[in-house]
C-alpha cells in the first residue's frame, strides 16, 4: 500500500507539472485535469472522476483524463474499468501504461489481502486461501503475496501446499519490494511448522534454527521458536510432546508494519504434557508482604467457539500456578478440539468450516 500511494504521488506530480496554466474565462481540458489531480492528492477520488470525465467529454482521447481517470478507478477498485482505461493510455505512452500498471496490481493485490484477512478473522481460512489464488494470475509472484498465501494455507491445514509457497517466496524477487530480515525470519517460522506438521522432524529443526539464527536478540517471537525447536528436536528423538506454537500476530506484523508488536498476539509456550516450554523465569522469594493482596493459584479462561461466524459454545481453560495468556488458551482449546474438522466433529456444523476462537480471562 505504501509503495502504491508513492506511485499515485509521483504520478500527480509530473501531471500537475505537465498540465498547462489556467486561462481566464471558460474552463478548458486542461483546467479539469488539474483540478482532477489537485483532487486526487487530496483522496477524494470520487469528485476528481467527474473532472476527468469532463476532459473525457470534450476530448476523448486525452491521455492524461484517461490517466487520471484510471487512477481513480484502481482507487475505486473498479479493476475491470481501469484495466480498458490502461490499455488506451498504452496507445500514447507505453511507459504511463507501465506505471498504471503498477498501481493496478497494488491495487489488486491490497483488496485481495483485506478481504483474506476478513475471512480468516470470520473463521473461514480455506475460503481466505481461494481468495488469494483467485487474484494470482493477475498479479506477480511477489514475495509478501506468497508469504501470505503460504502462512494461510499452513493455519488452514495444507501444510504441503503452504510449504511450497512458503519456499517460493524465499526465491521471488519484484521490483519495489525487498525482502526483509522480519519476512524472512517469518517465512522461515511458518515453514518450520508446516514441515512439523508433515512428521519431517530435521527439516523442522534446520528451519526453526535458521530463523533464530537471524532473529534480532531480545526478540518476542524467540520464545515461542525456541519451543518448537525443541519440540522438533525431541520429535526427532522419538519423545516430546505434540503442541505446535504459532501465532497469527507474527504474520500479520510482517504483513502490516503499523499493526503493532507480536508480542501482543504471543505468549511463551506452556510446559504441559511434554509440550516445548517458554523461558523460565526466576523464582520469586520471600512473603508476601501484608499490604500486597495474595497472587491467585489458578487463572481462568472461558473461550467462545464460533463456527461459520456463529456460537456454537464455550470451553474454560484453567491455567495453574501462572497465566500464560489468552494465546496461550487458545491454542489449549484448539488442541481440545482436534484443529481442522472440529465444527463438523463436535458441533454439527457444515463440512469446511473452521473453528474460530475468543478467550477472555474471568477468574
Amino acid at each position: 500500500m505504501r509503495t502504491a500511494a508513492r506511485i499515485v504521488m509521483l504520478f500527480t506530480a509530473l501531471c500537475l507539472l505537465a498540465a498547462p496554466a489556467a486561462r481566464a474565462g471558460a474552463v478548458s481540458v486542461g483546467d479539469e485535469i488539474a483540478e482532477g489531480f489537485r483532487l486526487v492528492q487530496s483522496d477524494d477520488y470520487g469528485g476528481a472522476l467527474v473532472h476527468f470525465e469532463r476532459a473525457l467529454a470534450a476530448e476523448p482521447r486525452n491521455t492524461k483524463a484517461l490517466a487520471g481517470k484510471a487512477v481513480c478507478a484502481i482507487r475505486l477498485r473498479r479493476f475491470e474499468q481501469a484495466e480498458t482505461l490502461i490499455a488506451k493510455v498504452r496507445q500514447a505512452s507505453p511507459e504511463l501504461a507501465t506505471g498504471l500498471g503498477g498501481l493496478l496490481e497494488s491495487g489488486r493485490l491490497a483488496e485481495a489481502s483485506k478481504q483474506a484477512e476478513a475471512l480468516r478473522q470470520q473463521g473461514k481460512v480455506r475460503a481466505a486461501v481461494q481468495t488469494l489464488l483467485a487474484i494470482g494470475p493477475k498479479v506477480r509472484p511477489c514475495p509478501l503475496y506468497l508469504f501470505q498465501l503460504g502462512a494461510l494455507q499452513v493455519l488452514a491445514e495444507q501444510n504441503a501446499a503452504g510449504a511450497a509457497t512458503l519456499r517460493r517466496s524465499l526465491t521471488a524477487s519484484c521490483e519495489g519490494e525487498q525482502l526483509t530480515p522480519q519476512l524472512v525470519v517469518a517465512v522461515h517460522e511458518a515453514l518450520g511448522v508446516a514441515v512439523l506438521r508433515q512428521r519431517q522432524w530435521p527439516q523442522a529443526q534446520q528451519e526453526f534454527e535458521t530463523a533464530l539464527q537471524l532473529l534480532p536478540a531480545g526478540s518476542p517471537l524467540r520464545a515461542g521458536l525456541e519451543g518448537n525447536l525443541r519440540l522438533a528436536r525431541d520429535r526427532n528423538e522419538g519423545t516430546g510432546g505434540r503442541t505446535v506454537y504459532w501465532s497469527w500476530a507474527d504474520v500479520s506484523t510482517v504483513l502490516d508494519p503499523g499493526a503493532g508488536s507480536p508480542s501482543a498476539g504471543r505468549e511463551p509456550a506452556a510446559p504441559q504434557d511434554g509440550a516445548a516450554r517458554g523461558p523460565s523465569r526466576p523464582a520469586e522469594s520471600g512473603r508476601v508482604k501484608p499490604s500486597e493482596p495474595a497472587k491467585p493459584t489458578s487463572y481462568r479462561y472461558v473461550c467462545k467457539l464460533r463456527c461459520g461466524g456463529k456460537q456454537v459454545g464455550t470451553h474454560e481453560v484453567v491455567q495453574k500456578g501462572k497465566t500464560f495468556g489468552e494465546m496461550w488458551s487458545r491454542s489449549a482449546t484448539y488442541d481440545h478440539f482436534g484443529g481442522n474438522g472440529a465444527c463438523q466433529r463436535h458441533f454439527g456444523r457444515p463440512r469446511g468450516e473452521m473453528l474460530a476462537v475468543d478467550c477472555a480471562r474471568r477468574d
